[in-house]
C-alpha cells in the first residue's frame, strides 16, 4: 500500500509539478486551500503534508494549529514549502514541529520527492 502525501498548494503549476515527482511512488491528493485541506485529512489521514505557507485565505501556519491542537493529527509529518525559506528560524520550525523547511525560490524538480522519502523513511 502507498503511502499517502496531501499536498496544499494553491499554485497550480507548482501544484502540478509536486503531484508529477510523487504521484508514481505515493497516493497524492491535492487540495489548494486550508478547509479543504482539513476535509482531505479527515477523509483520507495522510502520512505526510507539504504545505505551503502562503495560502489564499489562510496561511499555512493556521492549519499548522489546527492540526497541533488535535492528538490524532498532531504526528503527521509536515514540509513546509515556501518563498519565505529565509525567514523561517530553526527555532520556529521546532516550534511547530515542521520535519522540512524547502524554498520554492531554490526548489529542483526532484527535492520534493527527496525531502518526502527523507522525512518518511
Amino acid at each position: 500500500m502507498k503511502k499517502r502525501v496531501l499536498i496544499v498548494e494553491d499554485e497550480a503549476w507548482q501544484a502540478d509539478v509536486f503531484v508529477r515527482q510523487l504521484s508514481a511512488s505515493y497516493d497524492v491528493t491535492l487540495v489548494t486551500n486550508g478547509y479543504a485541506a482539513i476535509n482531505a485529512i479527515d477523509d483520507q489521514m495522510p502520512d505526510i503534508i507539504i504545505l505551503d505557507v502562503l495560502l489564499a485565505g489562510s496561511t499555512g501556519f493556521s492549519l499548522i494549529h489546527e492540526l497541533k491542537s488535535h492528538d490524532d493529527l498532531a504526528h503527521i509529518p509536515i514540509i513546509l514549502i515556501t518563498n519565505l525559506a529565509e525567514t523561517i528560524s530553526t527555532e520556529i520550525a521546532a516550534h511547530y514541529d515542521i520535519a522540512e523547511v524547502i524554498d520554492k525560490a531554490a526548489l529542483r524538480p526532484k527535492d520534493i520527492s527527496a525531502a518526502v522519502a527523507k522525512v518518511l523513511g
